[in-house]
């Protein structure tokens, strides 16, 4: 459930938001 609003965050530039949306990609 958490994969879908950072899923939709990848357009935004963020070193933050990178790694957390890498988590659950791979998970």
């Amino acid at each position: 459930m958490l994969a879908m609003p950072y899923a939709a965050k990848p357009l935004i530039p963020n070193p933050a938001v990178k790694p957390l949306n890498n988590a659950p990609l791979i998970a």
